[in-house]
């Protein structure tokens, strides 16, 4: 008999470039992302980078140059 293993109910990030607000790519990310989230069972969250980092998250050499740029690059890189 074999021993069915128990997962966590998965985090899904959708992630939106789109520096301007109101955004229909925002939007469609949002509706992706809730309703895949939705249908495994997990939990949806949106990163709006490029309205929360702007312009800066292209002007760095690397993220950890660009402090306003973390916080939406680490949304997707934590750890679950």
């Amino acid at each position: 008999m074999s021993e069915q293993k128990s997962f966590p109910a998965p985090s899904l990030v959708g992630v939106s470039g789109s520096p301007t607000r109101p955004s229909r790519t925002t939007a469609l990310v949002e509706e992706v992302t809730e309703t895949f989230a939705r249908s495994l069972g997990g939990t949806p969250t949106v990163n709006r980078a490029g309205a929360s980092a702007g312009p800066s998250l292209g002007r760095g050499r690397s993220a950890a140059t660009r402090r306003d740029a973390r916080p939406p690059l680490e949304t997707v890189e934590k750890p679950m």
